[in-house]
């Protein structure tokens, strides 16, 4: 089997500064909201690999750490969200809430994979059909 290992379990936690930790789990149910290694809040250390990365895809929107984006508040990328929406880029779901939105954040993703498909396919089309004309042009 070599060194690929495939995992069944995986956890997920987060920090106060917004990061998201995934790593492989032995499948131990931990309850939410436990504290590990002091700066981690485990969401969940039984979860299968797709619900990890899910949970991960929703609530990851800003890769700036906390403490910096409120350093760079008033600037161009957060000056025009309200106190409100700011925080809400840090906030991560409890268990709970993850679970009452995966399957409609799943929806809405499916959703939205399949409109830039068609759009890039219409691209790729307009740009073959103008080729095409192209061409045409040119041989006459």
């Amino acid at each position: 089997m070599g060194g690929d290992t495939e995992h069944k379990h995986w956890a997920v936690m987060f920090n106060d500064d917004g990061h998201i930790s995934m790593t492989p789990s032995d499948g131990k149910p931990t309850p939410f909201g436990t504290k590990m290694y002091k700066f981690w809040t485990v969401v969940a250390t039984d979860l299968l690999e797709a619900d990890a990365r899910a949970y991960v895809r929703m609530n990851w929107k800003d890769m700036t750490p906390y403490s910096v984006a409120k350093t760079l508040r008033d600037q161009k990328k957060y000056s025009h969200l309200s106190d409100t929406e700011f925080d809400a880029l840090w906030y991560r779901q409890t268990l709970d809430e993850f679970k009452a939105k995966k399957d409609s954040f799943l929806e809405e993703e499916a959703k939205k994979e399949a409109e830039e498909k068609i759009e890039e396919e219409e691209k790729k089309a307009a740009k073959a059909a103008k080729a095409a004309e192209a061409e045409a042009v040119e041989a006459s």
